[in-house]
């Protein structure tokens, strides 16, 4: 094999990533010095010609040009790892613009197929593109991904507008990047991108009524009267369609089961009567509803019995004990719809054989106050207000430990070059102050006075200097170990540091016993909670009622009483979230939403205290 061809396919001889999927796969076409070119040869075919080209007559220009040809041809293959090797072998070899340019391209669409793109390289890469003839479209298409992944949607979908995809492509891709987005965010953009109307417009209407078939389905018909021409008026999106077509989920017979007695019984209770509260303010809105609830007590209770109990019901909300869900969510028939009150360690299996036809699908949700789901939603609050050198303290028992790796974990894939420590832990209020000064270096800087001080023999008068690098602190932790913190924190950091210490924490920090004193000892103090918890809550009038008919109740009852009360009133929209998954359901203990495997996801507000009380942060 001659020498040129020999280097350059050792340069690209790494394996093949034909897994890596990015968010589009750019048809490549070749473009010449003067003409564009369908591929139909190998890479070797195509390297081999560039060899010939150099050895025959010294023409550095053509082999340039065969060399990206074939680095096109690898990338046809989507064996991506190969092109980018083999463009970066003949870059430096690279003066001509058009070849420069292709070059480039080259190298941002392979880039683009990474598990994690290196978007600031790739963003770099385009920016050494000349937008010329042969590949404008396709730099418009690496543009577009670009601002795909920067989060810019509207600027994004634009330049999708632009490419030259068909216009069926254009209009599934805009829908798949616009259809998610808020109602507020959709809002915003329609009075200002005229050329996103058909998709914003069509966004708009499925986030009001995407749960009322009985509404959709007039809402989109006038939809597409307005835009008749529009490709995604002549094919809408399938689950749009879908929905359009599927009835509510029929909640005139629901069977709950709970623990009614037992260890359990305090919980059960609790979420039996805000299922309760639910199901009687739908029948009083309502008055042609005739509605039946079946409460079955699951404590000491088989399957057998349990399965019994619900045969003639054909909705079932419950049960709370993982086990217990996990035997019913088996054992349960296809007609029977499942609302379960906690997730499921392992999906269930197929009950299908290979030989057998496969049956349908059963229609099962699932519905948990996980605590790591807050460390995940702490993660992402926490990254979103700028901060980056975070530090942990997590009282020492299960749930608390769970939560600081779970936000650990989490903030490791928001920020991958974080190099945030393991939690530190502590068990009482020595503990704590101890982990404190260590963790922000007080010890240090107190050494430094001690050594002063015996050198010259004379009493130095100081004040003790933290770590500078901690920008804020997360804790996991009890309501009352939260009042003994949070101080510790404040008269830890310097008077030389003009801001305070922002500390986050989740709903376990807060109590609605708030008293003065703690106001005092919590200010500053952020916190996730779920709506029902938090001042200016939409249901205020029944959190009233409940604080005067169970006045001792505490927070987590309080907390399960609306996961009872959302429970019963998200159920007969399950089936359209999951339909539908940018639809949003505004419940008490967070704005929930569905994902792809049936669970309910929850996102919360935070709450933050001052000295007047407790403040809301609005969800963004």
């Amino acid at each position: 094999m001659a020498p040129l061809l020999s280097s350059l396919l050792l340069a690209c001889a790494e394996t093949p990533q034909n897994n890596a999927v990015g968010p589009i796969k750019t048809a490549p076409q070749v473009a010449g010095s003067n003409t564009k070119t369908t591929l139909q040869l190998s890479p070797e075919d195509y390297l081999a010609k560039a060899q010939q080209a150099f050895t025959n007559n010294g023409d550095t220009n053509s082999r340039n040009q065969w060399i990206l040809q074939a680095a096109e041809a690898f990338a046809n293959q989507q064996q991506w790892q190969q092109s980018q090797g083999l463009v970066h072998s003949v870059l430096p070899l690279l003066d001509d613009s058009m070849q420069l340019t292709h070059a480039y391209v080259l190298l941002a669409e392979a880039g683009l197929q990474q598990p994690q793109p290196d978007i600031e390289q790739i963003a770099s890469w385009q920016g050494k593109m000349g937008f010329m003839q042969g590949f404008d479209e396709r730099i418009q298409a690496v543009s577009a991904q670009i601002l795909t992944y920067q989060h810019r949607p509207f600027a994004a979908a634009n330049a999708w507008l632009a490419t030259n995809m068909s216009n069926e492509d254009k209009a599934t891709r805009l829908w798949q990047l616009l259809s998610p987005l808020s109602a507020s965010e959709l809002e915003t953009a329609r009075l200002r991108e005229n050329a996103l109307q058909p998709w914003l417009q069509l966004a708009l209407i499925v986030q009001r009524f995407g749960a009322q078939p009985n509404l959709l389905q007039p809402a989109v018909a006038e939809w597409q009267m307005r835009f008749s021409h529009h490709a995604l008026a002549k094919n809408l999106p399938n689950e749009v369609a879908k929905a359009m077509q599927t009835p509510l989920i029929d909640t005139s017979n629901v069977a709950v089961l709970l623990p009614l007695s037992g260890p359990l019984a305090s919980q059960g209770l609790a979420i039996k009567e805000g299922i309760l509260a639910a199901y009687w303010k739908a029948q009083s809105t309502d008055s042609n509803s005739v509605s039946t609830l079946d409460f079955v007590d699951t404590y000491n209770q088989s399957t057998e019995s349990l399965l019994s109990a619900v045969a003639n019901d054909h909705v079932i909300i419950g049960p709370l004990l993982k086990d217990q869900l996990k035997a019913m969510s088996e054992s349960l028939t296809n007609e029977k719809i499942l609302l379960g009150l906690n997730r499921l360690d392992v999906p269930i299996e197929s009950n299908a054989t290979t030989e057998s036809i496969p049956e349908a699908p059963k229609e099962q949700y699932f519905y948990a106050l996980a605590p790591e789901d807050e460390a995940i939603q702490l993660a992402w609050r926490v990254q979103q207000q700028g901060y980056r050198h975070p530090v942990i303290f997590a009282a020492n028992n299960p749930t608390t430990i769970r939560m600081a790796q779970t936000f650990s974990e989490t903030w490791k894939t928001l920020i991958p070059e974080s190099n945030i420590a393991a939690a530190e832990l502590f068990t009482d209020s020595k503990s704590m102050r101890n982990r404190l000064k260590e963790t922000l270096d007080l010890g240090q800087s107190e050494k430094r006075v001690n050594q002063v001080e015996r050198y010259t023999a004379k009493k130095v008068y100081s004040v003790e200097r933290n770590r500078r690098d901690i920008d804020a602190i997360i804790l996991f932790a009890s309501a009352e170990q939260t009042e003994l913190f949070n101080p510790m924190i404040e008269a830890s950091i310097s008077p030389f540091i003009q801001q305070t210490m922002p500390v986050f924490a989740s709903s376990r920090s807060y109590t609605q016993q708030i008293t003065p004193n703690s106001l005092r000892d919590l200010r500053n103090l952020s916190f996730t909670d779920i709506p029902w918890m938090l001042p200016q809550s939409d249901a205020s009038q029944l959190v009233e009622q409940t604080h005067q008919l169970w006045p001792e109740r505490p927070d987590t009852l309080q907390r399960l009483f609306a996961m009872g009360y959302d429970a019963y009133r998200i159920l007969p929209e399950l089936r359209h979230m999951h339909l539908l998954p940018q639809l949003k359901f505004a419940g008490q203990t967070g704005q929930l939403s569905l994902d792809a495997e049936g669970q309910i996801q929850r996102r919360l507000p935070m709450g933050k205290i001052t000295a007047e009380g407790v403040t809301l942060v609005a969800l963004d």
